[in-house]
């Protein structure tokens, strides 16, 4: 009987190992999935927004995005986002939306002058009056500070709109621990002005 006893103690001792290190190694098993909801804090920083979570009914500052229009250059106007988040977490996946560019065509992801593309697998998706750029899966370079380049051709653009850009940001992020307790889920809407052009 005892025999039996410390053999189902061994067994459920390793079975609880193999469900750990499947957690560890895993980028998809989460405990507990945490969304920002439209009453969670947002703070209003230079160019930028903190985004707060609550967890355990504790305000957590998980993430910053930063935005920036910059006057023209050339026949462009550049555009930059960044997500920037703390040390010990890791964006996992983000998507984002501009909306109000007709066409979405004058919406350049490429740099205009070098051909350089987005350096992260992507989609772009364009609809009548909206462009979306979709990265799934950032990898390990979602351990670092997150940075997207576009270029606007004002020149292209109909002036339905144009002295503005709505930037919609979705992204999924977790903490970098041995054990992925939870994963954040946030997604925020910005108003971009576009810079008067001579």
């Amino acid at each position: 009987m005892n025999r039996k006893v410390k053999l189902g103690s061994i067994a459920f001792v390793l079975a609880a190992l193999i469900a750990l290190l499947v957690i560890m190694a895993s980028d998809r098993v989460f405990f507990m999935n945490l969304k920002l909801r439209a009453d969670d804090t947002v703070y209003d920083v230079a160019d930028g927004y903190e985004l707060y979570f609550f967890k355990d009914k504790t305000e957590l500052h998980v993430a910053t995005l930063f935005h920036n229009v910059e006057p023209l250059e050339g026949d462009m106007i550049p555009v930059l986002v960044t997500l920037q988040h703390p040390g010990h977490y890791q964006i996992d996946s983000m998507k984002m939306e501009f909306d109000t560019v007709y066409p979405p065509s004058a919406l350049k992801s490429e740099n205009p002058w070098t051909g350089q593309p987005i350096t992260f697998v992507h989609t772009r998706t364009d609809t009548e009056s909206s462009a979306t750029i979709d990265i799934p899966d950032l990898g390990a370079a979602g351990s670092d500070n997150v940075t997207f380049n576009f270029w606007l051709n004002p020149e292209e653009r109909e002036p339905i709109g144009a002295d503005e850009l709505i930037l919609k940001v979705t992204f999924t992020m977790h903490e970098e621990s041995l054990l992925k307790i939870a994963r954040y889920n946030g997604t925020i809407a910005v108003r971009m002005e576009m810079p008067l052009l001579p």
